[in-house]
């Protein structure tokens, strides 16, 4: 899985992040001058995003002030006045109401780039395309980074324009750290850690579904246990069951389970065989799915390509199940067309 091309990485990326539009990466260049390595790649689409966030516009909050002034701003604070006045200082107590730019959002760029451009060995080229970016954040304060920071975060329709920006700026941060010996700055290869793969991959299989074809509504599906009438115990203790994709329409509907392992078979005395809880799990789907009315039904297994290319299928119960494996080392036209072929 390591030899993933950086070009597939940025794309398996932004899918996994459902923060493309219908035609694709219109608005990120992808086409030249693609980094080799994680690290820059991060430091490039963060330019990326925030070249075009300029184009767009900051983000302001409004901040209430309570302050003294000589002239009357915003609501005047009557008890506190009065006192002013008392003690001899004539001056009117107002609370009023600013745009502020040094809002966390753009704390938290600011102080990206800040590590990026100052404290970070990223490419020259990339280091001086984000020093340029910096200066817009000139109002914002540099603060210390932490975890909590960006949970505190809320985004909404004033601030959608940050939504991926502070998810890069959150990769970056949990994946850069300074080692305290040497002082030095490593990546942590977030990409292709088994804890972490298995999200994006899946989360790049579902919103592919979703801005590539027009076929079928794309969801996550819950589905509820066929429990007979004379069933007797607590439901509750039956394991719940969520699809990872569902692609519905009037005629069919597709359950697909992406699986990211480093192998789609394992091996058992000396004879590869599929594996048997992933089998399990989609047929219990399958079996247990409400469908409409003279809908086909049909469920897929996706695994990424490691040494074996699988194209499997089966019919059990009149149910139609597949197998398959995607070769993300391939030209991505080939990728899409590959996934596009299988629905």
């Amino acid at each position: 899985m390591n030899n993933i091309p950086i070009e597939n990485i940025y794309y398996i990326i932004f899918y996994a992040f459902k923060k493309l539009n219908i035609n694709g990466f219109s608005e990120i260049n992808i086409t030249k001058n693609i980094p080799d390595n994680s690290k820059d790649l991060f430091a490039h689409i963060l330019y990326e995003l925030l070249n075009n966030l300029i184009k767009k516009g900051f983000y302001f909050e409004y901040k209430s002030y309570f302050d003294n002034l000589k002239n009357i701003k915003g609501k005047i604070n009557f008890n506190s006045t009065v006192k002013n006045i008392y003690n001899g200082n004539m001056s009117i107590n107002c609370e009023y109401s600013e745009f502020d730019f040094n809002n966390k959002q753009n704390q938290i760029i600011k102080s990206t780039l800040n590590y990026l451009v100052n404290k970070c060995d990223v490419d020259k080229d990339i280091k001086i395309k984000l020093a340029s970016i910096y200066k817009y954040f000139n109002n914002a304060e540099n603060i210390k980074l932490s975890e909590n920071l960006f949970t505190e975060i809320k985004i909404n329709n004033l601030n959608s324009n940050y939504d991926i920006i502070l998810n890069i700026c959150k990769i970056i941060y949990f994946n850069l750290f300074v080692e305290d010996k040497k002082g030095t700055v490593k990546f942590v290869n977030f990409l292709i850690t088994e804890k972490n793969m298995p999200y994006i991959f899946e989360e790049f299989i579902r919103n592919f579904y979703y801005f590539e074809q027009k076929k079928f509504k794309v969801k996550r599906e819950y589905i509820s246990w066929n429990i007979d009438e004379c069933f007797q115990g607590n439901i509750n203790l039956l394991p719940k069951m969520i699809t990872d994709i569902t692609l519905e329409n009037d005629n069919n509907k597709i359950i697909i389970e992406a699986k990211y392992y480093k192998e789609a078979l394992i091996e058992n005395f000396d004879v590869l065989k599929f594996k048997s809880s992933n089998l399990y799990q989609i047929y219990s789907y399958l079996m247990n799915v409400k469908t409409k009315p003279n809908q086909k039904l049909t469920g897929i297994l996706i695994y990424p390509q490691n040494g074996y290319e699988i194209d499997a299928s089966f019919k059990l119960n009149n149910l139609i199940l597949n197998i398959k494996t995607i070769n993300l080392n391939k030209n991505w036209i080939d990728i899409k067309k590959r996934l596009l072929d299988l629905i």
